[in-house]
């Protein structure tokens, strides 16, 4: 679990400090991946989703805080929980938009 706890937290960091090369590392361009975004909008497939974090990196006037509420790990799969508060402000308004949850599934692949 603690080994599975510090991935997350790399991924997390990943995206916090807008470094698409190390976000890269937890998609695999084989396996059939899945981002779904606050709006509900599916973004599917590696390019899909590479596109739309190099596009959101690329962005500076965000932040985003995670807090990690609960995690499970076996030696095939990790879950994660997450409490998010993210700020944009490139919106109508300056206001943090509290995500309360966040779920983050992960396959294991030592390959």
């Amino acid at each position: 679990m603690e080994h599975f706890e510090e991935i997350i937290k790399l991924h997390i960091k990943s995206i916090t400090e807008r470094n698409l090369t190390t976000y890269l590392q937890f998609l695999h361009p084989s396996h059939n991946c899945i981002v779904i975004l606050p709006n509900g909008r599916m973004i599917e497939g590696y390019d899909d989703i590479l596109n739309l974090h190099k596009e959101w990196f690329e962005d500076l006037d965000w932040s985003m805080d995670a807090q990690i509420v609960d995690l499970f790990s076996d030696e095939n799969t990790g879950y994660a929980l997450l409490d998010v508060i993210y700020h944009d402000i490139g919106q109508d308004y300056n206001a943090p938009i509290k995500l309360d949850r966040k779920i983050l599934d992960f396959k294991i692949d030592d390959g």
